[in-house]
This record gives C-alpha cells, structure tokens and sequence, in this order.
C-alpha cells in the first residue's frame, strides 16, 4: 500500500526507468511465487514462530533440496521487486532491514533444527545454501 502510493506521488522515488519497472514485476512476481512453493513444500508444518510442530520432520523436497530458508529469499526478492516496480528507495532500505532480521531469525531457526534434528540437519546444510544460492 505505502510504495504505489509514494509512487505516484513522487515520494522517495528512483528515476523513472521502464526496464527497472519490468525487471521489478519479474522479480516481485518471482518472489511471491517461491513463497507460494515453499508453503506448498511445508505444508502443515509451516509456522509464522520458530517452533517445531508435532510429529515434524525435516523438509528437504521442493525448493529447500537447494536452499535451506527459501521463504526469506522469496521475501527479500519480493521486497526488491515491488521497490524497483514502483521506484522506491524506501522500500529497497526497508528491504535491507528485513535481512538484517531474518539473518537473525535464520540463526535461531538453525540452532532448534541442529539440535532437534542432529546428524541429519548437519549432512542436509552441507548440500544446500542457506539462503542465496553461490552467495550465502
């Protein structure tokens, strides 16, 4: 609601460039797509706490085979898209914050699987990134 509306009044906008504004609707499109799967992958065992649901085991299907929080990438590109979509900067340093938190948040979701899950969770982070692939 905020970026559409500092947009189409010019506030904390980036110049106006129509291949920005592509590249963002690819990017948030993308974005919300992921989140959308990796709901799909988690099923019942998806939780807005860092917290294990009864009878739970560990997700290695669909987009976690490759990343371990695909989640927060999927909000972090969408984060970006919608800022590039409608120019603004704002929404590209609230982007920022919002890693700067799940990093935080990914630390003590990883603790609880290590120490849930064990040898399984340490071979699992061996073979896939824990958020961007060949970056982190």
């Amino acid at each position: 609601v905020g970026v559409p509306f500092a947009d189409r009044r010019g506030i904390g906008v980036i110049s106006d460039f129509p291949m920005m504004r592509w590249a963002g609707l690819a990017m948030a499109t993308s974005g919300i797509g992921l989140i959308f799967w990796t709901s799909w992958a988690l099923g019942r065992l998806y939780s807005p706490e860092v917290t294990l649901q009864k009878e739970h085991h560990l997700v290695t299907t669909g987009p976690y085979q490759l990343i371990r929080h695909p989640r927060y990438l999927g909000g972090m590109i969408e984060g970006i898209g919608l800022s590039l979509l409608f120019r603004s900067w704002i929404g590209l340093v609230l982007t920022l914050v919002f890693l700067v938190t799940i990093l935080f948040r990914i630390r003590d979701e990883e603790a609880l699987m290590k120490k849930e899950f064990g040898l399984e969770w340490e071979n699992y982070s061996k073979k896939t990134w824990r958020l961007a692939p060949l970056i982190y």
